[in-house]
């Protein structure tokens, strides 16, 4: 599922390339919310941020942290993708991740289709070990929890918890216990 962010700005007589304030955050985020519930089980929805310049921190607050906080607790698990982000939004989308983690004590985290500043396929908190594993399945597209066990030399059930915790944040899709897929 595609969800070309400027397409829904115009719909909703949205001037871009700038997305700020809450009550327009508020509004992208309840039009995706209907899209989100369509979304079948396992389906990546790849959020297109093309031609969108800046988010604002309340913007990104009020839609993207709400759309990605859904994916993590709505059943079926849906995931989100980030596609066509600028360097301010990135930057952005960042602190406000950063800043919800610490007041929340929650982590949040979003996949990528291109290279973030943070030289990583994600903008969010991982640990250096949650990273590597990212990339690996980037590159390799799909993992059994005993490869990425081989590969970074933790135990199969320290590696188990991991996985579990990269899928709970959406992060790695799981197809059956033990064996995950990249976003």
């Amino acid at each position: 599922m595609e969800v070309n962010v400027s397409k829904i700005a115009g719909e909703l007589k949205i001037k871009t390339p700038d997305l700020i304030t809450r009550s327009i955050g508020r509004a992208f985020y309840e039009k995706v919310r209907k899209l989100l519930r369509l979304a079948g089980s396992g389906e990546t929805a790849i959020f297109d941020l093309e031609r969108i310049v800046v988010m604002d921190s309340s913007f990104i607050d009020e839609f993207l942290v709400a759309s990605v906080a859904d994916t993590m607790r709505l059943e079926p698990d849906c995931f989100i993708k980030l596609r066509n982000i600028s360097p301010i939004s990135e930057i952005n989308i960042d602190l406000v991740f950063r800043s919800y983690s610490n007041y929340k004590n929650k982590r949040i985290a979003v996949i990528t289709d291109g290279i973030c500043q943070n030289n990583s396929f994600y903008i969010g908190q991982l640990t250096s070990e949650e990273s590597d594993i990212v990339e690996y399945l980037r590159i390799n597209r799909s993992v059994s929890t005993e490869e990425i066990s081989n590969f970074t030399g933790t135990g199969l059930s320290d590696i188990d918890q991991i996985m579990n915790g990269l899928f709970a944040l959406r992060i790695v899709k799981r197809e059956a216990p033990g064996l995950f897929f990249a976003v």
